[in-house]
This record gives C-alpha cells, structure tokens and sequence, in this order.
C-alpha cells in the first residue's frame, strides 16, 4: 500500500476508534492480529502462554491510549508492536521483583 494511503486509511480508523466504532477496532484486530503474535511470541522465546498473556495485556494498553497513535509517525502495527515491548519489559520486571520467579541463593 503507499505510504499516504497507510496515513489516510489508518487516519480514518483512529478517527472512527475514538468514536466509539467497534468495526474499526475489529479491522485493525483482525489485519494487526497474527504479525503482533508472531512478534510477541518471538519476544517470548516461543512461549505461547506469555506470548498469550502479553498480546492480551497490549490490546488493553492500546485500548486505553490509541489517542497516542499517529498515523503520520509509522504504522499501526508498528506502534502495536512498540506497546507490546513495553508491556513485555514491565512484565519482566514484574517477575524479577516476584520472591515467585528469584533463583536460589548458593550457600
């Protein structure tokens, strides 16, 4: 697709979002779904339970800040992607502060 197509067409599904559409989050659900997966689960190291946990945790983040995506900037997949980093590192160092998740101390 060009480039001012993306900006345009994603232009115009932000706008429709923000309006309450549920049609435009179910287009960008469904064209974003499987490349954020795939990205996440990689991310993951092929675990598809915190891959799935993470992928769900990103749509609710993106739910409560797409006011922040812009279109002109890159991609919605991009920016899905970039929220899905985020979610990732603060889950990390969620488990890292997790008595649950500290090895064993040698002694």
């Amino acid at each position: 697709m060009n480039p001012l197509d993306r900006v345009q067409r994603e232009s115009l599904l932000r706008v429709a979002v923000l309006a309450g559409n549920e049609d435009a989050w179910r287009t960008w659900y469904e064209e974003t779904y499987d490349d954020l997966y795939r990205y996440v689960q990689w991310r993951c190291g092929g675990r598809r339970d915190w891959a799935d946990e993470i992928v769900q945790d990103t749509w609710l983040v993106a739910v409560r800040s797409v006011r922040r995506f812009d279109p002109n900037k890159a991609p919605f997949l991009a920016w899905m992607r970039g929220v899905a980093a985020n979610v990732l590192r603060n889950d990390l160092r969620k488990r890292r502060r997790s008595p649950k998740f500290q090895q064993p101390a040698d002694g």
